[in-house]
């Protein structure tokens, strides 16, 4: 199957996002090959916050590269704060994810846009890959006060169902689970998917949908979980917010089968573009 520009987000599939017409059977539907993707999402963060950033398929080169070939920073005015990498977490297809904090704390009440440049250029506002990448600016302003208050489970997560539907380019692979948690800000899930017939195990934060379900698996295009490694696996779920709070995993892992081409879905993981 062909590729066009620019992003598939993460384990949702694209298989409407490039259809050749609003009607066109999932059949027609394309990749794209390269885009990042920005979280936390809303647009408002404390002095002291954390980012997550995407890489999908051509564009994982940039996520590999940062802090290296590449510069990530904050840019107010004449400020520039870089952000250091605390983790590098590469998908089994066509994502790879960096966790990054500021160098040093952010001046409540400034708005900062969020630039990537290659190390060897000097960057200006044409040469941001986020604004190439993301198809807009990403500005995040400053808010007083504190989040120092960890995620809270409401409810063990627990299996909902699990899926399997074939599109142009490839099928959508998710188990889904319910996701219950109360927290002053936005948050991921570590989600940590062990192949219980090879040992592999694999780690990416996932965020859930607006229902509270997190999809686990990999969607037509890309996904950080490919579940092909044999019919039994093991999942085990940490949190982490925009402020830093982290809440560890503290229940058995929670085992589930490969989902089988004749699963179908509860509902569909929702579909968006980079930047949403």
């Amino acid at each position: 199957m062909s590729q066009l520009k620019p992003f598939a987000a993460g384990p949702k599939t694209l298989a409407l996002l490039l259809a050749l017409t609003s009607t066109a059977l999932p059949a027609r539907a394309k990749c794209i090959n390269s885009g990042l993707r920005v979280w936390p999402q809303t647009r408002t963060v404390h002095a002291a916050p954390v980012f997550v950033v995407d890489g999908y398929s051509a564009s994982q080169e940039i996520i590999r590269g940062l802090g290296t070939t590449y510069k990530i920073y904050l840019q107010a005015a004449d400020q520039q704060i870089p952000l250091e990498v605390q983790q590098l977490l590469p998908g089994e297809f066509a994502v790879t994810q960096a966790v990054l904090k500021p160098r040093r704390s952010l001046e409540v009440g400034r708005q900062y846009e969020l630039v990537i440049t290659e190390a060897r250029k000097k960057g200006t506002a044409k040469q941001n890959l986020v604004f190439q990448l993301h198809r807009s600016r990403v500005l995040y302003t400053v808010v007083p006060g504190q989040d120092q208050t960890p995620p809270e489970w409401l409810a063990r997560p627990t299996k909902k169902g699990q899926q399997y539907t074939e599109y142009g380019c490839g099928p959508d692979v998710f188990v889904d689970f319910t996701c219950q948690v109360r927290d002053e800000s936005e948050y991921m899930v570590k989600a940590t998917v062990k192949s219980l017939s090879s040992g592999q195990q694999t780690t990416y934060y996932v965020a859930p949908d607006k229902q509270g379900i997190l999809f686990i698996g990999r969607g037509m295009c890309s996904g950080p979980f490919m579940l092909d490694k044999g019919p039994d696996y093991s999942v085990t779920f940490a949190l982490l917010d925009a402020s830093g709070n982290t809440t560890p995993w503290a229940y058995p892992p929670l085992q589930f089968t490969q989902p089988q081409p004749n699963n179908q879905a509860l509902r569909q993981p929702e579909l968006h573009l980079p930047g949403e």
